[in-house]
């Protein structure tokens, strides 16, 4: 299976107590099977996922802001250093 080096973002929802808070794992693949995913989060850990039917998943790639369209998708997040977001 091809690896993916893409930063990619994995969303698992888990039973129904803990489908209302999922959790999430950011990081590149280093391995994936039918069953598991393992992931090389950003800070280094090695995290191996179980997967289910009802995972999700989300990818995140480099763009600009000229290929923003009216009626399209984004997805953003910012950082906090030193008081400004990023």
């Amino acid at each position: 299976m091809r690896m993916m080096l893409l930063s990619t973002a994995l969303v698992m929802l888990g039973s129904a107590a803990l489908a209302a808070t999922p959790e999430r794992v950011r990081g590149t693949i280093v391995s994936a099977t039918e069953s598991s995913v393992t992931v090389r989060e950003t800070t280094g850990q090695i995290v191996t996922i179980a997967l289910t039917p009802k995972t999700r998943y989300g990818a995140s790639r480099a763009s600009s802001l000229s290929a923003i369209e009216p009626g399209g998708f984004i997805g953003t997040a910012t950082k906090d250093v030193d008081g400004k977001k990023f």
